[in-house]
Parts: structure tokens; sequence; C-alpha cells
């Protein structure tokens, strides 16, 4: 919680604090791999790049260990670990078969219209953006805006840059 409310090397600090009380204890490994995302994500944030994405990849294989290869945890850890290479290594056939992989086994515990599926269409239209697939990012984007238009009623702010992101991608084309 300190975590959360600080900033900067402070921030990072609570955050191994943290992590290393859970794995001295050896236990809820499901946090340990959150602390892990919260982690890179910060230093991320800071600029810090050094080792996001040794560390992500520790999160998925400790999501693995724990969980399994088909548990949805994994697949989320496994989506976190695909940003992670689309921002910072040009590794696209791995970001893209991570997001596939992760959002096979969301959807597989939480069905195919689950807004947990959200992070995951967004990096992989991301993805695509950025190599020029216009029309593959615009298909995401829509199953995206349809997810949480139907979780939310029509009435979440976040519709209006679903339908933002989606334009950029018809402009695009």
């Amino acid at each position: 919680e300190l975590g959360i409310r600080l900033t900067g090397a402070a921030q990072e600090q609570r955050y191994r604090e943290a992590l290393a009380m859970l794995e001295r204890r050896g236990a809820d490994v499901e946090r340990q791999v959150r602390l892990l995302h919260d982690l890179t994500t910060h230093l991320r944030r800071r600029g810090v790049l050094e080792h996001v994405v040794a560390t992500d990849r520790e999160a998925v294989r400790r999501a693995e260990a724990a969980f399994g290869s088909h548990d949805y945890r994994t697949g989320q850890a496994m989506v976190h670990l695909a940003d992670q290479l689309v921002y910072l290594e040009p590794d696209d056939a791995a970001a893209d078969s991570l997001y596939a992989n992760g959002m096979r086994l969301i959807e597989a515990r939480f069905g195919t219209h689950s807004t947990r599926l959200l992070p995951a269409l967004y990096g992989l239209a991301a993805l695509h953006d950025s190599r020029a697939r216009h029309a593959e990012a615009e298909v995401l984007l829509r199953r995206a805006y349809d997810i949480r238009r139907a979780a939310s009623g029509g009435a979440h702010p976040g519709l209006a840059a679903d339908l933002r992101r989606i334009a950029l991608q018809v402009a695009r084309q």
C-alpha cells in the first residue's frame, strides 16, 4: 500500500520490500506476480528499463509454477510481458504469441466478453498499429469497445477513448 502512494525510488523500494516479505513467507504467489507487474510498470514510467522485461519474465515463470500453464493468472502475466516486449524489445512474434496465449487462457476462464480481456486487446491492437496493420487493430478495438459497452451499459467514460482509438485506425486505413 505504501508503494502505491509513493513516487520515484521510494515507491520502488516499497515494492521490493513487500516482494521480499512475500518471498520469505513463500506464500501468495498471485500477489507476488501483481507486485512484479506493479514494479515493472513503475520502472518503465521512470525510464529505468534495464530489468523490466526480465522481471516480467520472472512474473510469468512464477505464475506458471504456481498455477500451471493453463491458468488465467498465467495468461494475465503473459499479457503484461507482451506489453513490455511491444515497447521495449523488437520481438513482435513473441509479443503476438504471448497476447494470443494470454487471451486464450483468460477467455477460457471468464468467457469471450470479459473486461479482463481489455488489456490484451488494447496491447495487441497497439502492436498491429505499430506495424501498419490498421484493419486488424480496428477489429480488436471494436471488440474492446463492444465488451466495455456491454459491461457498463454504455455509460463508461472509457468508451469515448475507445471510439477515438477506432477512429484513428479507420483514418489510417
